[in-house]
């Protein structure tokens, strides 16, 4: 059996991590563009959002818009995470730190499960703050399962397989570094 060669791995770890970072860079600019929409027209942000939500053209009042902007900025904060956590295995694999990239993947595959339900959540509660001014029986609460959603799963789920083949590589070669 071929393997290839360690400095390949290298390199491709390396550019995985540098990948990783850009969208790290993409998703703080995409933050601040956030803060700065939000100070500069706050309605207007509340309109963005809303018309992201399904219910363009609504009025919100300014803590209708401040729960939607925290909303959406605890989900960007989420995705930076996701980001870093990601970059820490690549980290640790472009140095050869196997067990220290098992245990980033593991947290990473933790990281995209959290996102998952808190992005589910989310949309459910941002239908509801929207909704809230709306005379009683027009409020609104929606739960919603799209292909974001399940593109997020099979991300979780093939960092937890990940993690786990780099647990089992870390033992393997801990084996083999002992009869050496």
């Amino acid at each position: 059996m071929n393997f290839p060669a360690p400095e390949k791995l290298v390199r491709k770890a390396r550019f995985l991590k540098i990948c990783l970072s850009l969208v790290l860079g993409l998703i703080a600019m995409g933050a601040g563009a956030q803060i700065a929409y939000l100070l500069s027209d706050a309605q207007g942000f509340g309109r963005f959002l809303t018309a992201a939500t399904g219910y363009p053209d609504q009025d919100l009042r300014l803590w209708q818009v401040m729960a939607l902007a925290l909303i959406a900025m605890a989900q960007t904060l989420l995705w930076a995470a996701v980001a870093w956590r990601g970059r820490a295995v690549f980290r640790a694999l472009e140095t050869a730190e196997i067990e220290r990239s098992a245990h980033s993947a593991s947290d990473l595959s933790r990281l995209l499960w959290v996102v998952l339900v808190y992005s589910i959540m989310s949309g459910t509660l941002a239908v509801l703050v929207i909704t809230w001014h709306f005379p009683d029986g027009q409020r609104a609460l929606s739960v919603s399962f799209g292909s974001v959603h399940l593109t997020t799963v099979l991300a979780a789920l093939i960092a937890s397989f990940l993690s786990q083949a780099l647990v089992l590589g870390a033992a393997l070669w801990r084996d083999h570094q002992e009869v050496i």
